[in-house]
């Protein structure tokens, strides 16, 4: 919730919902990723008839850690993306993206940081 949001008490309302059992049920029932609740993810997720091997995501919870985002992922990211379309619509080589990449890339990370 943002800090500035106008509507904080409906805000803590939504997020009291959707990581209860009854809005992790309905994420899980829409087969979109595994419930954030280690007790219904272990009771909904794994599906015996899908070739994905499901268990393999509750086996991970042991010893996964989220993955830090790098200082001005996004901004890479936009600008790695642009050339890889334009790579992918044949406007430009690879070679030409590959330099573009680090150009911009090179550019984005000499900025301070904030």
């Amino acid at each position: 919730m943002s800090a500035g949001s106008r509507h904080k008490e409906a805000a803590w309302e939504w997020i009291r919902f959707v990581t209860g059992e009854e809005g992790q049920r309905i994420i899980a029932g829409f087969n979109r990723g595994m419930p954030a609740r280690r007790a219904l993810a272990e009771e909904l997720f794994p599906k015996p008839n899908t070739p994905q091997h499901e268990e393999r995501f509750l086996e991970a919870m042991r010893y996964a850690r989220v993955q830090r985002i790098p200082v001005r992922f996004g901004e890479n990211n936009v600008a790695i993306t642009r050339e890889w379309d334009l790579m992918l619509l044949g406007k430009r080589t690879p070679e030409q993206v590959a330099a573009n990449i680090q150009r911009d890339v090179d550019r984005i990370m000499a900025q301070p940081e904030w």
